[in-house]
């Protein structure tokens, strides 16, 4: 199933539950089964009565059960830590005033039109996949999914352009809220740097036809529609909320691990030690697992004595994983242990950078 539904009953009636969604996450090039937990409620006359908590408590365990290796949510302030979730997806933004983002100018040969998903989608799909690959909190969309699902916020629709070349073939496209004054974008691709102009002077020209102040780009900052509107006077800002919004935790630390071990071989190759042998040990709250490396490629076995033994909760692990801290930040957090000798095998293997969850896949 695409759900799992936990529902608490009092007297044969449901008083609260949430929803369990299947997806898969990145993590670089990684992907690992994700349980997306939303649909949070509570009858109101039931409220504080520990109902909920009795669901939160059964959907991890379900996850558990059910394979999931790693599980994120969208929550309120102070509540989902209790089941060790941690912040681990910052929310950046780009503020370009429409007077500036009306700098771009159209490139010739290049249109833009608005998305029709008969004739755009596949061209649409190839550039969405290409601007989530290797990103690290992307999900991975299903076989013939819907693109462009929700605008900036729940509730909000979006609405999409694509920008074609000479042949008709799609070489950019944008998605944002179908309502409001600004235009929101909410996602972005390009085939390359060539189009950013081109996108970017269509999203002014909707701007205008709004009488918009400005166009927000909810995007990463290392994007390259963001790394271009930095040429104009932009804003940038990025929220962090180490208890609320966009949170994560470990369910399965051996399945998460295993499935990351490509990608943790990928980091090692790419870094100093790239060929060197590395052994660790990494104790958490939920387990243990040794991480070997030889000739570039990572295993991940039982834990055994003998190698430095890394701890660190659950959450923290993660959030390395992710790219949302670096080691050197983690290695000051309390419950924190890590051995001087682990430090350069751990800053290789966990290397800090932009994690991200398109806003139109919140769930």
């Amino acid at each position: 199933p695409h759900e799992f539904v936990i529902e608490q009953d009092v007297g044969g009636e449901a008083v609260s539950g949430l929803v369990v969604n299947d997806l898969v996450v990145r993590v670089g090039t990684a992907r690992l089964r994700m349980g997306g937990v939303g649909g949070v409620w509570t009858k109101k006359e039931h409220r504080k009565l520990g109902y909920s908590a009795r669901c939160m408590a059964e959907s991890v365990a379900m996850m558990r059960r059910e394979g999931f290796a790693v599980s994120m949510l969208f929550g309120i302030s102070d509540f989902y830590h209790r089941w060790g979730f941690v912040g681990c997806i910052p929310e950046p933004r780009c503020d370009v005033p429409l007077a500036q983002a009306a700098l771009a100018l159209p490139v010739s040969g290049l249109r833009a039109v608005r998305y029709d998903p008969d004739r755009h989608r596949a061209g649409a799909a190839r550039l969405d996949e290409a601007a989530r690959s290797g990103r690290s909190g992307s999900l991975v969309r299903r076989p013939g999914g819907r693109l462009f699902r929700m605008g900036s916020w729940w509730g909000i629709r979006a609405q999409a352009l694509v920008v074609l070349d000479r042949a008709g073939r799609v070489a950019g496209c944008a998605a944002f809220d179908k309502t409001g004054k600004d235009v929101n974008v909410v996602e972005a691709g390009a085939r390359d740097r060539r189009v950013l102009p081109a996108l970017m002077a269509a999203l002014a020209r909707e701007g205008k036809r709004r009488r918009a102040e400005q166009v927000t780009l909810f995007l990463p900052h290392d994007h390259p529609l963001v790394e271009y509107a930095r040429r104009f006077t932009v804003k940038t800002s990025e929220a962090y909320y180490p208890n609320s919004q966009g949170m994560g935790r470990i369910v399965d630390l051996g399945r998460t691990l295993r499935g990351c071990a490509g990608e943790l071989s990928r980091r090692l190759r790419a870094s100093a030690l790239s060929g060197e042998r590395v052994a660790l040990t990494l104790k958490t709250d939920i387990g243990a697992v040794r991480l070997f490396a030889a000739g570039g490629h990572m295993t991940v076995g039982e834990a055994r004595a003998g190698p430095p033994a890394v701890r660190l909760p659950q959450g923290g692990l993660f959030q390395l994983l992710l790219g949302y801290r670096s080691v050197d930040d983690a290695a000051g957090e309390r419950g924190v242990s890590i051995p001087a000798c682990a430090l350069t095998a751990l800053r290789a293997l966990f290397p800090p950078g932009h994690p991200f969850l398109w806003r139109g896949d919140r769930f």
